[in-house]
């Protein structure tokens, strides 16, 4: 029986994916020429699947950016996804709220997004209070949220060690996050939501978040 439940947040609890995520590249590749740099699709891909501070710099550094840079252009993206909330275009997947009321034990959030969009995504849905820990890096500091980040198993531990968690379960929807859960140690349960491949064999897999409770219940 598992003790305590950790979601990820985009591709589990928020459908963010809209336009197979391109609106995100169009920010990044904005937000930068109007800082005179550019940056296409393929580095957008490079930035989200970095798992080091070195792969970033040298992305950065090809393009004559600094981390400063790269810290505004996130902050544009954030702000654009706090639009896309208020306005309705990015809403939480079906049954969200219905699956986080099922749920008996402790639940908590890891996210790769960062913690401000992380924090007012869960405020804006009234769905804070189902979470006794939230856990995600501030962008304030760039390279310690390259550290942080999944696959890297460190928020999850946080969690787990804060919350006394000793037999929990990771919900994600990428790679990253089933390969922070097998860092860590424990189960997850791949959520298939935009058709992605995890690198790494999941515990369990499910083709939309609604399907979890069946899972956690027959556990």
């Amino acid at each position: 029986m598992y003790d305590g439940i950790i979601f990820d947040k985009d591709g589990v609890l928020l459908d963010s994916g809209i336009n197979n995520f391109r609106w995100i590249d169009q920010v990044r590749s904005e937000a930068a020429e109007k800082r005179g740099y550019e940056f296409t699709a393929d580095d957008s891909y490079t930035l989200i699947h970095a798992t080091s501070v070195e792969e970033i710099d040298q992305l950065i550094t090809s393009k004559n950016m600094s981390w400063g840079d790269l810290k505004i252009i996130e902050k544009e993206v954030q702000k654009k996804k706090k639009k896309l909330i208020k306005d309705g275009t990015i809403t939480l997947f079906p049954g969200v709220k219905k699956l986080l009321n099922s749920i008996e034990v402790e639940k908590a959030v890891v996210s790769n997004a960062p913690k401000d969009i992380t924090e007012f995504t869960l405020n804006h849905f009234s769905i804070e209070k189902h979470f006794s820990k939230v856990n995600a890096t501030s962008v304030d500091k760039p390279k310690r949220y390259y550290r942080r980040k999944k696959p890297k198993p460190v928020m999850l531990k946080e969690v787990i060690d804060e919350l006394g968690f000793e037999n929990p379960l990771m919900i994600g929807d990428t790679s990253a996050d089933i390969l922070a859960a097998e860092n860590a140690g424990i189960d997850s349960i791949h959520v298939n939501s935009y058709n992605f491949d995890p690198k790494t064999d999941p515990t369990y897999q499910v083709p939309r978040v609604e399907k979890v409770e069946e899972i956690i219940r027959n556990s």
